[in-house]
């Protein structure tokens, strides 16, 4: 019996890519640690950033998950680096490369440099109207019966 259909391998692709790049858990720590060093960049860089630079960002803290990812296995099989046979190196080690010269081209994109977060002018203060009273402190809790206090 004869397909009908013609078989183009797509399905074939999405589960490698599947495989190969799991999706990160929010819960887990590489998600933890991805959020903390996106908040700390969106910091270092004024802290009000544009939805372009956020989508930098986010592409920035994928690359720095897959550099880390290749990194520790990189360190956990030394001994499987170097393709003895071929006199190569493995294919991640080219691919490593890549992912981390793509970092550094998204990371000079967004700016490398530090700086201050916006601030208001006079004008936009006094436009904004009065400022709002800070909440009252809650008067301190009665002593129980029995308790006195130090004299």
């Amino acid at each position: 019996m004869t397909r009908r259909y013609t078989k183009t391998g797509f399905y074939t692709q999405v589960a490698k890519l599947k495989r190969a790049v799991p999706e990160v858990d929010r819960r887990s720590k590489e998600h933890r640690f991805k959020e903390a060093w996106k908040q700390a960049v969106t910091q270092d860089l004024g802290g009000d950033l544009s939805a372009a630079q956020k989508t930098l960002l986010d592409v920035a803290g994928t690359d720095l998950l897959l550099l880390s990812y290749a990194d520790s296995w990189l360190q956990a099989h030394p001994e499987r680096i170097l393709n003895r046979r071929k006199g190569s190196f493995v294919p991640l080690v080219a691919e490593r490369v890549r992912v981390a010269a793509h970092l550094q081209i998204v990371l000079t994109a967004l700016g490398l440099e530090r700086r201050a977060p916006r601030t208001l002018t006079l004008s936009q203060i006094l436009a904004s109207g009065p400022p709002k009273e800070a909440p009252k402190e809650s008067p301190e809790p009665e002593q129980a019966d029995g308790e006195e206090g130090t004299e």
